[in-house]
């Protein structure tokens, strides 16, 4: 087994954080046209936030911690499975909830993906079964008596190709099913008692990655199960996540000792550690590739900037869809404290909320590659500024003013009085018509 001591190796600092929750976060994924991203939590809450600049909306609650969330490959739906043993689906545009409580498990729900077409979902549990749902009527189509392992189910995968479904389990073994008819395919692959906790296709699906308790990293194949190489004594302790990223260059571990390391998907060699304050449950590459989120135990989620790396990979995994430039997000301007939103209709003015408590800083120009001027706080915005000047000017000219036939020497600086509260009126408003704009975008 090779193990790894690359001490000289980059450790960046994060970009960004976001703080809200107020327990473990799970799980993490961006919108797919990476203006936003949700995230799942100890606390029961599902908050979807704006990565433009620190804010956040509560697109759920649960009755009990959420574990795991999957992104419709559509980008329109979500689905939440956690510790109540329910599964639910959420409108990502409409801010609520479309379809569930689904039951029918018995324990909490581990894991969840979606088949490429977002007909069905397949949910991993702690009761040692993989139910395959339809996503149209909500019903099992595939239960516990066709996918059982031996263990409690960490993690399920669809092939993108065909009726494959790869799980991972507790105890320690990799199987490969055909999920429509129940026969198990490969397996149980197992190199060790380890519980298997993370895994990932490879863009042709001849070759598996597995991420194991004992921080472990193992590449199989996946029509022999036989294991590909050496193992890699990646991390500490358990691997949490693995993700590809999009262009598949690269891949990032997340580990619960405190790390993510990012690894070219060819050659195996570690390209950086991004190091944290506790533990890792979840990473996630933007469907651009230039960020990492991380969720962690200390109740943050931190944005990273990804290494880029090469567009050729054995390990690469197909674009499910393309998702908006960092350069061409719009930047605005939040008002201090929150805002009203007087021009938000239906389920966004009922979700959209003053946001409160410690905030941190948008993420950095520099960070983001962004070369639009920020206005800074209390600069009048430029196109303000062109319809007022002119009126201010016009009333800093006048030496006086008629008021009833008598000349009133007052009347300038009540003027300019009224033009000062009209030129912070405009700079509300325009503010307030861009976090409209910010939240709008980041939705669609």
């Amino acid at each position: 087994m090779l193990s790894l001591s690359l001490d000289h190796l980059p450790r960046p600092t994060p970009v960004g954080k976001f703080v809200g929750h107020s327990e473990i976060v799970w799980s993490v994924v961006f919108l797919p046209n990476g203006k936003g991203l949700v995230s799942a939590s100890n606390d029961g809450s599902i908050r979807l936030w704006n990565l433009d600049y620190d804010s956040e909306m509560i697109l759920g609650n649960s009755s009990g911690p959420v574990f795991c969330l999957a992104l419709f490959p559509d980008g329109k739906r979500l689905a939440s499975g956690g510790l109540d043993r329910s599964i639910s689906v959420w409108g990502v545009d409409l801010l609520a909830a479309v379809d569930g409580p689904l039951q029918g498990h018995t324990s909490s729900v581990r894991y969840l993906d979606i088949s490429s077409d977002c007909r069905y979902l397949a949910s991993g549990s702690f009761d040692h079964n993989v139910n395959i749902w339809d996503t149209e009527s909500g019903q099992i189509v595939r239960d516990q008596d066709y996918l059982r392992g031996d263990g409690k189910i960490n993690c399920v995968k669809f092939s993108k190709k065909d009726c494959r479904l790869l799980t991972g389990s507790g105890d320690g073994c990799l199987r490969i099913w055909d999920w429509e008819s129940g026969e198990l395919l490969v397996g149980p692959m197992k190199a060790d008692e380890m519980p298997i906790w993370a895994l990932a296709w490879s863009r042709n699906e001849t070759q598996i990655l597995s991420g194991s308790d004992n921080g472990v990293l193992r590449r199989w194949h996946a029509s022999t199960g036989r294991v590909i190489g050496e193992p890699v004594h990646a991390h500490a302790s358990i691997i949490y996540s693995l993700s590809v990223s999009h262009n598949g260059g690269c891949f990032a571990s997340a580990s619960s000792d405190n790390t993510v390391k990012i690894w070219n998907a060819t050659t195996f060699e570690q390209m950086a550690t991004l190091e944290h304050p506790d533990e890792i449950n979840c990473v996630a590459f933007s469907t651009d590739d230039r960020l990492l989120a991380t969720a962690c135990s200390d109740s943050s989620i931190y944005i990273w900037e990804s290494p880029q790396a090469s567009l050729d990979s054995g390990l690469a995994i197909d674009r499910e869809c393309e998702g908006a430039s960092l350069l061409e997000r719009q930047i605005v301007i939040p008002s201090e404290g929150g805002v009203v939103m007087e021009d938000a209709t239906g389920p966004q003015r009922n979700m959209l909320k003053e946001i409160s408590g410690t905030q941190t800083s948008p993420l950095s120009r520099e960070s983001t590659d962004l070369d639009k001027e920020i206005p800074a706080e209390g600069v009048v915005p430029t196109v303000v500024k062109k319809r007022l000047m002119g009126r201010l000017s016009l009333a800093r000219s006048r030496r006086g003013c008629r008021v009833g036939g008598v000349d009133n020497i007052q009347a300038p600086n009540q003027q300019r009085r009224k033009l000062s509260q009209m030129i912070k009126a405009a700079i509300a408003k325009s503010r307030e018509v861009s976090l409209i704009h910010a939240w709008e975008t980041c939705l669609l």
